[in-house]
């Protein structure tokens, strides 16, 4: 059975929904959304990785030397997509983030500017002049 709103009560629920969205919004803004920032270094400490590394690089060395003597247009595509594949192996061991990975600066400031306070206006009060001045 749904409670029969009444004007009495109307202001009592009003006041209590007031107050729960009030401490909504408290435990909202002392709760952080945010992500927990990772932090892209440029040493790789792993020895494995920094063997993977070493060794990808020198592929990626052999297979461009290779690609440079080929006269096949074949061969040069084949080349360039191991390339490719192997240069994406080599940035994902260099602890290097790929296209999208990371969210660029905003170009403008986050903050809006807010428009100046509007000033009252002064209206010009009128000259209290006496007989004797040659304006009046």
């Amino acid at each position: 059975m749904v409670p029969f709103i009444t004007k009495d009560n109307a202001s009592a629920l009003g006041k209590k929904g007031a107050a729960a969205t009030a401490e909504k919004w408290k435990q909202a803004q002392s709760r952080s959304y945010l992500a927990p920032v990772v932090v892209v270094t440029d040493a790789v400490t792993d020895s494995y990785v920094l063997k993977r590394l070493a060794r990808v690089r020198k592929q990626i060395d052999h297979l461009s030397s290779l690609m440079e003597a080929e006269t096949n247009p074949q061969a040069v595509d084949r080349y360039s997509a191991a390339i490719d594949r192997l240069s994406k192996l080599e940035g994902y061991y260099a602890n290097r983030p790929g296209p999208g990975n990371r969210k660029p600066a905003p170009d403008r400031p986050t903050k809006r500017q807010l428009a100046p306070a509007p000033q009252p206006v002064v209206e010009d009060q009128p000259s209290t002049s006496s007989r004797d001045e040659p304006n009046g």
